[in-house]
């Protein structure tokens, strides 16, 4: 390979830098509530979740998230979760998407841009996530709420736009 051709796939590899600020003083000592797998996964002791550490597009490897997430509708993100519980190539089957209550508990309020904890979820992009938690709304119309971890806190999605997928599942003692 050409070095300008090992340079382009080193840099598709590498994940992007985050611009993330941390209030430092807000920061709370001794919560460092996860636990990390080598498989890419990371359970949190207080809620009992085990989460993929990565979005889905991203590939757990060499300590980080590398790749570019993608992007998918609601449904195709519930579909994203049955083939991963299928192909059982992350040990367990009952992967799912979180409840807004469950994705909200893994974020960081005292950072920004994104409000994640990129040491336990890195390569967390400052925007929109799918959740399980739904609503009818203007009669028949169900819409699903989505987190940013960004600035824009929780908003209701309608099910064709596209957002990022994070899975989870609940631990097991």
């Amino acid at each position: 390979m050409h070095r300008a051709g090992a340079l382009l796939l080193a840099c598709l590899l590498v994940p992007a830098a985050a611009a993330q600020n941390c209030d430092r003083g807000a920061e709370t000592a001794g919560l460092n509530q996860f636990s990390a797998a080598d498989a890419g996964t990371v359970t949190d002791g207080r809620s009992r979740l085990t989460w993929m550490r990565c979005a889905v597009g991203q590939v757990w490897a060499q300590g980080a998230c590398l790749r570019e997430p993608t992007r998918h509708s609601w449904e195709e993100a519930r579909q994203v979760a049955a083939a991963v519980n299928a192909t059982g190539e992350f040990f367990y089957d009952d992967w799912r998407l979180p409840t807004v209550r469950e994705l909200a508990t893994i974020t960081k309020l005292h950072c920004r841009d994104p409000r994640a904890d990129l040491a336990e979820f890195p390569g967390t992009r400052p925007d929109f996530y799918w959740t399980a938690s739904t609503k009818l709304i203007d009669g028949p119309e169900l819409v699903a709420f989505a987190l940013s971890f960004g600035p824009q806190g929780v908003q209701q999605k309608h099910l064709e736009e596209a957002c990022y997928v994070r899975l989870v599942r609940t631990a097991v003692n």
